[in-house]
């Protein structure tokens, strides 16, 4: 789908641009803006199709090579760079407002069980909110069998509020993020208890089963992008698709310079 929405987009502008006209540049502009979100997708190609219905001029020179490129490089520019993230969201089960904190007991854990709506993901990054006493911890990645997805990471976070930890690692549809208490009572996770929501979990060391938190809902959180998309690209598939999309640009230029030639010559 996005090869023929680059196909289509890479051919207008490429004959929008042999007339630097503020109308024609404005249009290059609001194309690539409609081509970032897959639900304005069918918007822009009726965009697109008008546009060079009405617009179209068939003219071969040596300008067009020029044009081309800078088609091209417009094209990627503003079309590549929103849609690498479009597929990451926040995952969470808290509401936002923090109204407990706990301090557990150095070698106990806390941790928050993801569900995901697909059967893998890539975990981009970690967060759990400090209350107070921001101190070292360890971060973990659990399956439901209790391994480890990334080995034990400890952190130390500074000040007060959200805390973030960079990950790069594929999960299951389920899995935990914990957090290791390195030190009794440092730090105090954040806490909401407005509306349980069943996804908080501790136990006193890493040996012991899970017992479910139903006090309320510890505040950490997960930054994931799904497998397959919803909307977008996946980040892990950049390189491909940026040749995918340089394929269909070059296969549209090519034609579209064939057809030019083709109009010309029966004039």
């Amino acid at each position: 789908m996005w090869s023929i929405a680059l196909s289509l987009s890479s051919s207008l502008m490429n004959q929008m641009l042999m007339k630097f006209q503020p109308m024609n540049v404005a249009c290059c502009f609001i194309s690539a803006v409609v081509l970032s979100s897959d639900s304005y997708l069918p918007i822009c190609l009726f965009f697109l199709v008008m546009r060079a219905r009405f617009y179209n001029t068939w003219k071969l020179n040596l300008a067009m090579k020029r044009k081309t490129v800078v088609s091209l490089v417009l094209v990627l520019s503003f079309v590549l760079v929103p849609i690498v993230n479009a597929d990451c969201i926040e995952l969470k089960y808290d509401d936002e407002f923090s109204n407990l904190s706990s301090g557990k007991a150095k070698g106990y854990q806390v941790a928050v069980r993801f569900s995901l709506p697909v059967q893998s993901a890539r975990l981009v990054k970690a967060r759990f909110e400090i209350s107070i006493n921001p101190s070292d911890f360890e971060v973990h990645v659990y399956d439901l069998n209790g391994n480890d997805l990334v080995p034990p990471l400890t952190v130390t976070p500074v000040s007060q509020g959200w805390y973030d930890v960079p990950l790069n690692i594929m999960v299951p549809s389920d899995f935990y993020i914990a957090l290791e208490y390195l030190e009794d009572s440092k730090p105090y996770i954040a806490e909401d208890s407005n509306v349980v929501q069943g996804h908080s979990y501790q136990r006193a060391t890493s040996a012991d089963p899970w017992s479910l938190n139903i006090d309320g809902n510890y505040m950490i959180r997960a930054v994931v992008c799904y497998t397959p998309p919803i909307g977008g690209v996946l980040i892990s598939n950049t390189i491909p698709t940026i040749v995918s999309w340089l394929i269909a640009g070059i296969t549209t230029v090519s034609l579209s310079a064939g057809i030019a030639l083709k109009k010309k010559r029966q004039i």
